[in-house]
């Protein structure tokens, strides 16, 4: 067989780059065993991915990943600050096992949930994941980036109850540190402003039977309504709740606005800088929307005006920040975000400060539960 000088090339280039993965790939597993014994454990990455880390048993039903988990916190802590992410794969693990096995690995009971998405609670500070359709998907961020950083939590965990079907509905992690960079030489007037300006975020909660909610709802799963988030619509209840989390509130007819002022954009880490915000999900953008289309539907059918859009953000000296600063954010995370097919039984943990999780559309049923705990805040960096 003759082959041309460009297929000569390319195929070298293909070589290098297998050849790169492949010391890439081996290089981290060797890192892993430092956390994880190689006569225990099997540790790789799927696929051409870089994250997460998946630590598999040897031997089937070989070690008790509870047990093992609460003699071994230290090493697993390290482990995740090192690797951002980390599954544990092939374990037997059961749903009821959960809130267990996220206080053996990460040595911190599940607290409560202090976001603004609508959660489902299925156990004790244990949620179903973010409600979404089929279709939709969930960008790239950090959990509770929105709000004060000692509500964000250092840990965040995923569960699989029951797969989606292959190929579909992964949560896909990506790199702080990696993104960062990438806003920084692309976006650097944004990069700037991000790092030396807060931020201000508004939500809108709906009342629970009007008609305008119902369909909002009804096309839009994630809006949250006053009773979801807040378990009741007396406004009583709900200014004390307020209050007492320091949340800027008021009332536009039944609707209830929240704002949260004076939000940091990005998060330091050893010193550095990281992306930290949630621009790209609260701008509503033809990017977040799939296109162009959606997005002017969005506009004339659903949010037809600022007053009733289910978010909003801005810094917080008056600066607004373009539709096309948000889609061009929204790129920059899309390009940043691998992942794996869920197994039943799956447990991820993440470094919720340096490493961000997206959800990606799904077919079939998909049932992942979560929890979090612990302060990015308090975060320590381990020797």
């Amino acid at each position: 067989m003759r082959y041309t000088l460009k297929q000569l090339v390319l195929s070298f280039i293909v070589l290098l780059s297998t050849q790169a993965h492949a010391e890439q790939v081996g290089l981290s597993q060797e890192k892993s065993t430092k956390y994880f014994p190689e006569d225990i454990f099997h540790c790789y990455f799927e696929g051409n991915t870089k994250a997460p880390l998946v630590i598999s048993p040897r031997l089937e039903e070989s070690v008790d990943i509870i047990a093992w988990a609460k003699q071994n916190q230290s090493k697993i802590a390290k482990a995740i600050q090192e690797f951002g992410a980390i599954v544990f794969s092939g374990f037997n693990l059961t749903k009821d096992d959960f809130f267990t096995a996220f206080e053996a690995v990460t040595g911190l009971k599940p607290a409560g949930y202090k976001g603004d998405a609508p959660r489902k609670k299925v156990g004790e500070n244990t949620y179903e994941s973010t409600a979404v359709a089929k279709g939709h998907a969930i960008p790239l961020h950090q959990e509770v980036s929105i709000g004060s950083r000692d509500d964000m939590p250092q840990y965040i965990s995923f569960f699989c109850v029951i797969p989606p079907k292959e190929g579909t509905g992964q949560t896909q992690v990506g790199n702080a540190a990696k993104i960062s960079e990438e806003i920084a030489r692309l976006m650097p007037d944004l990069w700037k402003e991000m790092t030396e300006k807060t931020l201000t975020y508004t939500a809108r909660y709906l009342p629970e039977k009007s008609l305008r909610a119902k369909w909002i709802q009804r096309v839009n799963p994630s809006h949250a309504t006053i009773k979801t988030l807040f378990g009741t619509e007396d406004r009583k209840e709900v200014e004390a709740r307020c209050q007492n989390e320091g949340l800027t509130y008021a009332w536009d007819g039944d609707w209830l606005v929240v704002s949260r002022k004076g939000v940091p954009a990005t998060i330091t880490v050893n010193g550095k800088a990281l992306f930290c915000n949630q621009i790209h999900l609260e701008r509503l953008n033809p990017k977040l929307c799939g296109g162009w289309l959606p997005y002017i539907c969005a506009k004339a059918f659903v949010y037809p005006s600022k007053r009733v859009l289910q978010f909003d953000v801005q810094f917080d000296d008056g600066t607004p920040i373009s539709v096309k600063d948000a889609s061009t954010l929204l790129t920059i995370l899309e390009k940043h975000q691998e992942g794996r097919n869920w197994k039943k039984g799956d447990l991820m943990v993440l470094d919720n400060a340096t490493t961000l999780h997206a959800k990606t559309v799904h077919s079939g049923e998909r049932k992942i539960q979560v929890a979090m705990a612990g302060s990015v805040k308090s975060r320590v960096l381990l020797d």
